[in-house]
This record gives C-alpha cells, sequence and structure tokens, in this order.
C-alpha cells in the first residue's frame, strides 16, 4: 500500500453530482497505484464522517469535492465539513 487518499463526493444537486461523476475517475487512477481510497460518497460527505476519516487513517492526500467559500468547504447537503 502506497498510502491513503481520501475523498469526499456529495451528490445532492447538479453541480455536486458532476463532481461525484467526475471524481470516479481520480479514484480508478488512485486504485491503480495502489493506494487505500476512502471514498465518502453522497451521504458520507459529512463532517461528522471526515472528521472520523482524517483521525483514523491520515491520509496521505485529501481530495475535497462541494460547495464553499475562503473559509468553509462543505459536503453533502451543504454540511461545512472543514
Amino acid at each position: 500500500m502506497r498510502g491513503s487518499f481520501l475523498l469526499t463526493r456529495p451528490n445532492h444537486e447538479q453541480t455536486t453530482k458532476y463532481l461525484f461523476e467526475w471524481a470516479k475517475e481520480v479514484i480508478q487512477k488512485a486504485n491503480e497505484k495502489n493506494f487505500l481510497t476512502i471514498d465518502l460518497a453522497g451521504s458520507l460527505a459529512k463532517k461528522v464522517n471526515f472528521t472520523k476519516a482524517v483521525k483514523k487513517y491520515f491520509a496521505s492526500f485529501i481530495y475535497l469535492n462541494g460547495h464553499g467559500s475562503p473559509n468553509e468547504v462543505t459536503g453533502y447537503n451543504n454540511d461545512t465539513c472543514i
């Protein structure tokens, strides 16, 4: 195992559904490179799950999909992840 790759993939509206689908290719490439992939897909892309995954896996790379601002990144149903 080369490292771990944590990503959020909310899919609650048109823009996040696009990102959800596009990230499948990223997941495939990470798996080909033998990374442990932690995929917080759909309704799993919430702060509680993100926080648990960060603590549990100490990911080598974190990839956040969703909306946000200069001060936050949101996940499923605009739940603030970070």
